[in-house]
């Protein structure tokens, strides 16, 4: 299941979407309260269950990877589509960087384990 990081991957979107509102004149006024204070509101979503999403991104299917995709781009609602699209290839490509980056840190943390069981520095009960 994605839920999680489909709702974080949403909440960024957002943000995104919110800054680009923000700095469209280039000056903060109150009027991009309308920009901010519904991410403030509805933020809440996206954070909640942002433990469970390093365990979900490991285990993403492709499939599921275009969905997280897709609610990260769909929440560029005012972005431009040129700029949105580099946007999502940018916040997917670094979702697949962590994705390779957890898949070989926990090779080597396995192998790592193994040697030490090996040696007899650790024991199962330690475990």
């Amino acid at each position: 299941m994605n839920k999680e990081t489909r709702e974080v991957s949403k909440l960024i979107g957002q943000a995104v979407n919110a800054g680009f509102n923000v700095a469209e004149d280039g000056k903060l006024t109150a009027a991009d309260t309308q920009y901010i204070l519904p991410l403030l509101i509805t933020g809440g979503e996206g954070i909640k269950g942002i433990k469970a999403v390093p365990a979900e991104n490991i285990a993403l299917t492709i499939e599921e990877r275009m969905q997280v995709k897709a609610e990260f781009t769909n929440a560029l609602s005012d972005v431009d589509d040129s700029t949105a699209y580099d946007l999502a290839e940018i916040f997917s490509g670094a979702l697949a960087g962590w994705r390779l980056g957890q898949k070989a840190g926990k090779k080597e943390g396995r192998a790592e384990l193994a040697a030490e069981l090996k040696a007899g520095k650790v024991q199962i009960s330690d475990l």
